[in-house]
């Protein structure tokens, strides 16, 4: 059987969608890249936004208008919560939600006879995902997703060490930690075990090297100085992903982030002076229900203040089920309107950090192809640095900064 899997979401959605098809080619199934072909199509969903989900109903209308006949799965986060909008659109679609991945080889190709447990395929050539636990202990009014993945469920670290010295041995180069929030791993059981996990991940590393994910910030605070002792090896990148989502404690509060404003400046400060390029990537909510001039106006300042290096944007949207759904929502124009002013301040306050690199020079590695041609290199402190196409992926090159803007850095190989 030929199979086309679409998958679209968070790293950790990606991750599964991959250890899906290693499972149905252990079964004998092919794997195509495009669905014309397939004798059967998953889509690997995610919900996480409106325009999300309205990108997500959309593919499954595109995808069963494909000429022929084929079993459509539509998996993960969409079935979870909202299982009626696709039975609505498209009844004959096999359902799956985002813990029911492993019954869906024998839902394709039935209860036949399978090969060996397949180890987990990696995300690019020589880049491997590791998901170290599932849901979280949060309790945050807007977000959906810990109504899609429930409770904190960390996965043992025996099993984690096994897919690391798989990539490993596999010749990977880079590896990426990911979870809904990987300071709490362990923290179901009273104790936040991540730094420990750290320290075992490290030994069976090798070269590679080592992506955090996200973290919130009422985890890291009682591990920073742990944290920071683990990011002085050179194998792990200075980068922290550490959502922040206002500059406003009352707008925190409603959101219920369990945090200050203050908390979040201090990790960041105290990162900072130990690292001072250190990378800090964040998330912001503009629009919030709660959200008023001053709160929005506490936002900007703060980005101006700390100079983040990316920072996503989202402008707030009601998801089902969640407590803030039932809170007045501000007009759509005026939310908008935040949106282009904090979009606009970004993009200075992102162009400003990454000027700062030109005329850097220092050891990089190539780690993967860029969208539009050419190499990703990543320096210490995770920087995207766009180098030419005869670089090999997983090298390490000595590289110069000649260019940047928002979003990237360009250099050439210094030979």
């Amino acid at each position: 059987m030929r199979v086309y899997i679409e998958n679209h979401g968070c790293t950790n959605n990606q991750h599964l969608g991959e250890c899906l098809g290693g499972k149905l080619i252990s079964r004998g199934c092919e794997i195509t890249g495009n669905p014309r072909e397939a004798q059967a199509i998953v889509l690997n969903t995610c919900t996480v936004k409106a325009r999300t989900e309205r990108r997500m109903l959309g593919r499954v209308r595109a995808l069963q208008a494909i000429p022929g006949e084929r079993k459509l799965v539509v998996a993960g986060c969409m079935p979870t919560v909202q299982s009626n909008l696709i039975a609505e659109l498209s009844p004959d679609s096999l359902l799956f939600g985002t813990y029911d991945y492993d019954l869906i080889p024998d839902a394709l190709i039935g209860d036949g006879s399978r090969g060996e447990e397949p180890e987990n395929p990696m995300h690019r050539p020589g880049i491997g995902i590791c998901s170290i636990s599932t849901g979280c202990q949060g309790s945050c009014t807007f977000c959906v997703v810990r109504l899609i993945k429930g409770r904190l469920r960390s996965i043992p670290e025996e099993r984690i060490i096994r897919e690391i010295d798989s990539y490993r041995k596999r010749g990977a180069h880079e590896v990426w930690l990911t979870s809904q929030d990987l300071a709490n791993y362990g923290n179901e059981v009273g104790t936040r075990q991540f730094p420990r996990l750290l320290d075992s991940v490290l030994k069976h590393a090798g070269t590679m090297k080592i992506r955090m994910g996200m973290m919130n910030p009422e985890n890291v605070t009682p591990i920073l100085d742990e944290l920071l002792e683990v990011y002085r090896d050179p194998r792990v990148y200075k980068f922290a992903h550490l959502p922040v989502q206002s500059g406003d404690d009352l707008v925190l509060q409603d959101m219920s982030r369990g945090y200050c404003v203050d908390d979040w400046r201090a990790i960041v400060r105290d990162i900072r002076n130990e690292f001072p390029r250190f990378t800090i990537s964040t998330d912001v909510i503009v629009g919030f229900p709660s959200e008023g001039e001053e709160q929005f106006r506490s936002t900007l300042s703060l980005i101006e203040e700390t100079r983040p290096d990316i920072v996503n944007l989202s402008r707030y949207e009601h998801r089902p089920g969640t407590p803030a759904s039932g809170m007045k929502a501000l007009q759509g124009s005026e939310v908008k309107r935040r949106s282009r002013e904090a979009t606009r301040l970004i993009a200075r306050v992102t162009g400003e950090v990454n000027d700062g690199w030109v005329g850097w020079s220092g050891r990089s590695l190539v780690s993967e192809s860029g969208s539009r041609g050419g190499k990703v290199a990543r320096n210490d402190f995770y920087k995207p640095i766009i180098i030419g196409e005869e670089n090999d992926l997983g090298s390490e090159i000595d590289v110069s900064i000649a260019e940047a803007n928002e979003n990237y850095l360009i250099g050439y190989r210094k030979d």
